[in-house]
């Protein structure tokens, strides 16, 4: 009796992981190490596998396909240097290779005139002064990760 009690919270166990992991996909991707890590501290070791791989089998967790919208989004509305969405990528759990793949593209340069272009606009509108632009373009490079070259280029071309 007993025994039959436990593979039935055992089942329970899986069904309630499952449905945490598909919540926690509808608000956005995620890795499979994110899921894992949000699923770690509620659930079994087994659980957590069983859902990993059927999230896996339905398709529902790719990584490979996760960095690259990771990387698409990144580009579109938050431009940043090619290594600071890298950093973002290995803390969501994204193997080196999948970033590698997924950043051989990007370049540096553009994403530097797309960070910086509508910061820009707004000190022409403002009238700032030529000092003021150059200081808070950078400030504003150099948070988002581009190196001095990059960000020199970058406030000269704008």
């Amino acid at each position: 009796m007993t025994n039959n009690h436990y593979n039935t919270s055992n089942v329970n166990d899986d069904v309630k992981a499952m449905g945490s992991a598909v919540r926690l996909l509808a608000y956005r991707s995620r890795t499979e190490a994110e899921i894992r890590r949000r699923l770690s501290n509620r659930y079994s070791d087994k659980a957590i596998d069983t859902v990993v791989q059927k999230l896996l089998k339905q398709n529902l967790l790719d990584d490979v396909k996760f960095a690259a919208e990771w990387r698409d989004s990144r580009i579109k509305h938050k431009p940043r240097s090619k290594n600071m969405i890298r950093q973002e990528l290995y803390r969501l759990g994204v193997s080196d290779t999948n970033t590698m793949d997924a950043l051989n593209d990007v370049d540096d340069q553009d994403m530097a005139y797309q960070a910086g272009q509508r910061l820009a606009d707004r000190l022409v509108s403002r009238n700032a002064t030529k000092e003021d632009f150059k200081r808070k373009l950078t400030g504003h490079l150099q948070r988002r990760g581009f190196n001095y070259q990059i960000i020199s280029t970058t406030v000269k071309r704008l």
